[in-house]
Protein backbone atom coordinates (compact mmCIF):
# COMPACT_ATOMS: atom_id res chain seq x y z
CA UNK A 1 0.00 0.00 0.00
CA UNK A 2 2.67 2.54 0.97
CA UNK A 3 4.73 1.56 -2.55
CA UNK A 4 1.61 2.52 -3.98
CA UNK A 5 1.17 5.37 -2.49
CA UNK A 6 4.67 6.33 -3.18
CA UNK A 7 4.59 5.44 -6.92
CA UNK A 8 1.12 8.05 -6.93
CA UNK A 9 3.07 10.87 -5.69
CA UNK A 10 5.90 10.25 -8.49
CA UNK A 11 3.43 10.41 -11.56
CA UNK A 12 1.58 13.08 -9.91
CA UNK A 13 5.13 15.58 -9.65
CA UNK A 14 5.79 14.09 -13.11
CA UNK A 15 3.29 15.48 -14.20
CA UNK A 16 3.09 18.78 -12.63
CA UNK A 17 6.55 18.72 -13.98
CA UNK A 18 5.39 18.26 -17.50
CA UNK A 19 2.38 20.84 -16.86
CA UNK A 20 5.27 23.50 -15.69
CA UNK A 21 7.50 23.08 -18.87
CA UNK A 22 4.21 23.24 -20.68
CA UNK A 23 3.52 26.24 -19.37
CA UNK A 24 6.68 27.38 -20.01
CA UNK A 25 6.94 26.72 -23.75
CA UNK A 26 3.72 28.51 -24.74
CA UNK A 27 4.92 31.16 -22.41
CA UNK A 28 8.31 31.05 -24.43
CA UNK A 29 6.62 30.72 -28.08
CA UNK A 30 4.66 33.60 -27.35
CA UNK A 31 7.35 35.97 -26.51
CA UNK A 32 9.17 34.42 -30.10
CA UNK A 33 6.00 35.91 -31.41
CA UNK A 34 4.85 32.30 -32.81
CA UNK A 35 1.08 33.43 -31.21
CA UNK A 36 2.08 36.85 -31.96
CA UNK A 37 -0.90 39.57 -32.18
CA UNK A 38 -1.20 43.20 -30.02
CA UNK A 39 -3.92 45.47 -29.31
CA UNK A 40 -3.35 48.96 -28.46
CA UNK A 41 -5.31 52.46 -28.13
CA UNK A 42 -4.40 55.39 -30.30
CA UNK A 43 -6.06 58.68 -29.59
CA UNK A 44 -6.69 60.17 -33.20
CA UNK A 45 -6.40 64.21 -33.68
CA UNK A 46 -9.17 64.76 -36.38
CA UNK A 47 -9.26 67.87 -39.39
CA UNK A 48 -11.12 69.87 -36.95
CA UNK A 49 -9.12 69.67 -33.81
CA UNK A 50 -11.78 66.91 -32.12
CA UNK A 51 -9.97 63.89 -30.80
CA UNK A 52 -11.35 60.36 -30.83
CA UNK A 53 -9.63 57.22 -29.21
CA UNK A 54 -9.41 53.84 -31.40
CA UNK A 55 -8.36 50.65 -30.78
CA UNK A 56 -5.55 48.99 -33.07
CA UNK A 57 -5.36 44.84 -33.26
CA UNK A 58 -2.62 43.25 -35.42
CA UNK A 59 -1.31 39.94 -35.72
CA UNK A 60 1.92 39.03 -37.05
CA UNK A 61 3.48 36.06 -39.19
CA UNK A 62 6.66 35.12 -38.32
CA UNK A 63 9.22 33.00 -39.63
CA UNK A 64 11.36 31.00 -36.85
CA UNK A 65 10.92 33.74 -34.79
CA UNK A 66 11.65 36.31 -36.88
CA UNK A 67 9.79 39.30 -37.45
CA UNK A 68 8.07 39.53 -40.61
CA UNK A 69 4.53 40.69 -41.74
CA UNK A 70 1.21 41.56 -40.84
CA UNK A 71 -0.90 39.05 -41.30
CA UNK A 72 -4.59 40.29 -39.65
CA UNK A 73 -5.41 44.03 -38.57
CA UNK A 74 -8.59 45.88 -37.32
CA UNK A 75 -9.01 49.39 -36.35
CA UNK A 76 -12.36 50.01 -34.01
CA UNK A 77 -14.07 53.01 -32.64
CA UNK A 78 -17.20 54.72 -31.57
CA UNK A 79 -18.96 57.63 -33.38
CA UNK A 80 -19.08 60.78 -31.14
CA UNK A 81 -22.40 60.56 -29.44
CA UNK A 82 -22.73 56.78 -30.32
CA UNK A 83 -22.88 53.60 -29.07
CA UNK A 84 -22.52 51.36 -32.18
CA UNK A 85 -18.90 50.01 -32.58
CA UNK A 86 -17.77 50.48 -36.07
CA UNK A 87 -14.47 48.19 -37.20
CA UNK A 88 -12.50 47.75 -40.01
CA UNK A 89 -10.39 45.08 -41.01
CA UNK A 90 -8.01 44.09 -42.68
CA UNK A 91 -5.76 40.26 -43.54
CA UNK A 92 -5.06 37.60 -45.83
CA UNK A 93 -6.75 36.94 -49.26
CA UNK A 94 -6.47 33.91 -52.21
CA UNK A 95 -3.94 36.35 -53.79
CA UNK A 96 -1.88 37.99 -50.68
CA UNK A 97 -1.40 36.13 -48.02
CA UNK A 98 -0.77 39.08 -45.35
CA UNK A 99 -2.97 42.17 -44.95
CA UNK A 100 -3.20 44.06 -47.49
CA UNK A 101 -2.64 47.68 -46.10
CA UNK A 102 -0.66 50.17 -44.29
CA UNK A 103 -3.25 52.50 -42.61
CA UNK A 104 -2.21 55.92 -42.60
CA UNK A 105 -5.14 58.04 -41.18
CA UNK A 106 -9.04 57.78 -40.10
CA UNK A 107 -11.30 61.09 -40.35
CA UNK A 108 -14.41 61.75 -39.92
CA UNK A 109 -16.99 64.24 -41.39
CA UNK A 110 -20.60 65.02 -40.72
CA UNK A 111 -20.73 61.42 -38.84
CA UNK A 112 -19.41 59.66 -41.69
CA UNK A 113 -15.52 57.57 -40.83
CA UNK A 114 -12.90 57.37 -43.49
CA UNK A 115 -9.76 55.11 -43.59
CA UNK A 116 -6.63 56.24 -45.44
CA UNK A 117 -4.35 53.55 -46.23
CA UNK A 118 -1.31 52.85 -48.58
CA UNK A 119 -0.43 49.65 -50.33
CA UNK A 120 1.29 46.95 -47.78
CA UNK A 121 3.87 45.78 -50.48
CA UNK A 122 4.36 45.55 -54.51
CA UNK A 123 1.46 42.68 -54.97
CA UNK A 124 -1.01 44.85 -52.89
CA UNK A 125 0.02 48.03 -55.11
CA UNK A 126 -0.52 45.89 -58.41
CA UNK A 127 -3.94 44.09 -56.90
CA UNK A 128 -5.07 47.96 -56.08
CA UNK A 129 -4.96 49.57 -59.22
CA UNK A 130 -1.58 50.86 -58.75
CA UNK A 131 -2.90 54.62 -57.56
CA UNK A 132 -0.94 57.10 -57.48
CA UNK A 133 -1.25 59.58 -54.73
CA UNK A 134 -0.35 55.89 -53.03
CA UNK A 135 -3.48 55.71 -51.23
CA UNK A 136 -6.57 52.97 -50.80
CA UNK A 137 -9.33 55.41 -49.40
CA UNK A 138 -12.84 53.40 -47.74
CA UNK A 139 -15.56 55.41 -46.23
CA UNK A 140 -17.97 53.53 -44.26
CA UNK A 141 -21.52 53.63 -45.31
CA UNK A 142 -23.19 53.00 -42.28
CA UNK A 143 -23.06 49.16 -42.72
CA UNK A 144 -19.66 48.22 -44.45
CA UNK A 145 -16.59 49.87 -45.67
CA UNK A 146 -16.71 50.85 -49.85
CA UNK A 147 -13.48 52.15 -51.69
CA UNK A 148 -13.60 55.45 -52.93
CA UNK A 149 -11.36 57.63 -55.41
CA UNK A 150 -9.10 59.79 -54.30
CA UNK A 151 -11.04 63.05 -55.46
CA UNK A 152 -14.44 61.92 -53.05
CA UNK A 153 -12.13 62.67 -49.92
CA UNK A 154 -12.94 65.68 -48.56
CA UNK A 155 -10.03 68.20 -48.94
CA UNK A 156 -10.25 68.81 -45.24
CA UNK A 157 -8.19 65.63 -44.71
CA UNK A 158 -4.58 66.50 -44.67
CA UNK A 159 -2.77 65.27 -41.63
CA UNK A 160 -1.49 61.37 -41.26
CA UNK A 161 -3.26 60.49 -37.65
CA UNK A 162 -2.67 56.89 -36.92
CA UNK A 163 1.00 54.91 -36.35
CA UNK A 164 2.44 53.97 -39.48
CA UNK A 165 5.42 52.09 -38.51
CA UNK A 166 3.05 49.66 -36.32
CA UNK A 167 5.48 46.68 -35.98
CA UNK A 168 8.91 45.76 -33.81
CA UNK A 169 9.45 48.25 -30.96
CA UNK A 170 6.50 50.48 -31.93
CA UNK A 171 4.31 47.98 -31.85
CA UNK A 172 5.85 46.67 -28.67
CA UNK A 173 5.76 50.57 -26.89
CA UNK A 174 2.22 50.94 -28.19
CA UNK A 175 0.92 47.99 -26.30
CA UNK A 176 2.83 48.72 -22.94
CA UNK A 177 1.81 52.40 -22.91
CA UNK A 178 -2.06 51.52 -22.98
CA UNK A 179 -3.29 55.02 -25.59
CA UNK A 180 -0.72 56.53 -27.83
CA UNK A 181 -1.58 59.91 -27.22
CA UNK A 182 -1.73 62.53 -30.85
CA UNK A 183 1.67 64.21 -30.28
CA UNK A 184 3.09 61.05 -29.88
CA UNK A 185 1.60 59.85 -32.85
CA UNK A 186 3.04 62.91 -34.76
CA UNK A 187 6.69 62.35 -33.47
CA UNK A 188 6.88 58.49 -34.39
CA UNK A 189 5.80 59.32 -38.25
CA UNK A 190 8.21 62.19 -38.15
CA UNK A 191 11.32 59.65 -39.35
CA UNK A 192 9.23 58.25 -41.99
CA UNK A 193 10.61 60.29 -45.07
CA UNK A 194 8.24 59.16 -48.00
CA UNK A 195 5.84 62.47 -49.08
CA UNK A 196 2.49 60.81 -48.73
CA UNK A 197 2.94 59.86 -44.96
CA UNK A 198 3.47 63.45 -44.56
CA UNK A 199 0.41 64.62 -45.53
CA UNK A 200 -1.91 63.58 -47.14
CA UNK A 201 -1.53 64.54 -51.25
CA UNK A 202 -3.31 64.80 -53.64
CA UNK A 203 -1.25 65.27 -56.98
CA UNK A 204 0.48 62.42 -58.36
CA UNK A 205 3.73 61.82 -56.32
CA UNK A 206 7.72 61.19 -58.17
CA UNK A 207 9.19 58.05 -57.12
CA UNK A 208 5.98 56.08 -56.22
CA UNK A 209 5.59 52.67 -57.68
CA UNK A 210 7.23 49.19 -58.11
CA UNK A 211 7.04 46.54 -60.85
CA UNK A 212 4.36 45.95 -62.41
CA UNK A 213 2.77 42.45 -61.58
CA UNK A 214 -0.70 40.88 -62.74
CA UNK A 215 -2.78 38.03 -60.81
CA UNK A 216 -3.24 34.66 -63.59
CA UNK A 217 -5.34 32.76 -60.00
CA UNK A 218 -1.95 30.63 -59.11
CA UNK A 219 0.22 33.48 -58.68
CA UNK A 220 1.87 36.96 -59.94
CA UNK A 221 3.21 37.44 -62.99
CA UNK A 222 5.16 40.19 -63.98
CA UNK A 223 3.67 42.65 -67.01
CA UNK A 224 4.17 46.46 -68.79
CA UNK A 225 1.20 48.36 -67.98
CA UNK A 226 2.15 50.81 -70.00
CA UNK A 227 1.78 48.44 -72.91
CA UNK A 228 -1.40 47.14 -71.51
CA UNK A 229 -3.01 51.15 -71.37
CA UNK A 230 -1.94 51.47 -75.13
CA UNK A 231 -5.23 50.58 -76.31
CA UNK A 232 -8.68 48.39 -75.10
CA UNK A 233 -7.80 45.82 -77.77
CA UNK A 234 -4.04 45.51 -77.13
CA UNK A 235 -4.60 44.86 -73.60
CA UNK A 236 -6.99 42.52 -74.68
CA UNK A 237 -4.41 41.32 -76.69
CA UNK A 238 -1.34 40.82 -74.04
CA UNK A 239 -4.04 39.08 -71.50
CA UNK A 240 -4.79 36.91 -74.03
CA UNK A 241 -1.20 36.01 -74.30
CA UNK A 242 -0.18 35.69 -70.56
CA UNK A 243 -3.79 34.65 -68.56
CA UNK A 244 -5.12 31.17 -69.12
CA UNK A 245 -8.34 32.95 -67.49
CA UNK A 246 -9.02 35.99 -68.74
CA UNK A 247 -11.49 36.64 -65.59
CA UNK A 248 -8.46 38.34 -64.18
CA UNK A 249 -7.66 40.30 -66.74
CA UNK A 250 -8.03 43.99 -66.11
CA UNK A 251 -8.98 45.56 -68.71
CA UNK A 252 -12.16 46.41 -68.36
CA UNK A 253 -11.50 48.00 -64.83
CA UNK A 254 -8.37 49.90 -66.47
CA UNK A 255 -10.38 51.53 -69.47
CA UNK A 256 -13.34 52.00 -67.36
CA UNK A 257 -14.48 55.79 -66.08
CA UNK A 258 -14.69 54.38 -62.92
CA UNK A 259 -10.64 53.45 -62.66
CA UNK A 260 -9.34 54.03 -59.55
CA UNK A 261 -5.91 54.08 -60.00
CA UNK A 262 -2.68 55.13 -62.33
Amino acid sequence: MEKHRQWNNKVNIRVMILFVLIAVVITSICACGWLDSTSWKEEVLLHDGSKIIVKRWQKQMRNLGQKSLIEEQSISFKLPGQNKKITWKDGPTKDIRSANFHLIAMHIKDNVPYIIATAYGCLSYNKWDRPNPPYVIFKFDGNEWQRIPLPDLPLEFVNVNLIINSTGHEEQNAARQGVVYAEDIKELNKSLVQKEYKSIARTPLVGVGCEGMIYDGSGWRGVDYSKMKVSYKRCIELCKKMLSNMKYCPCDKYFSKDSLGE
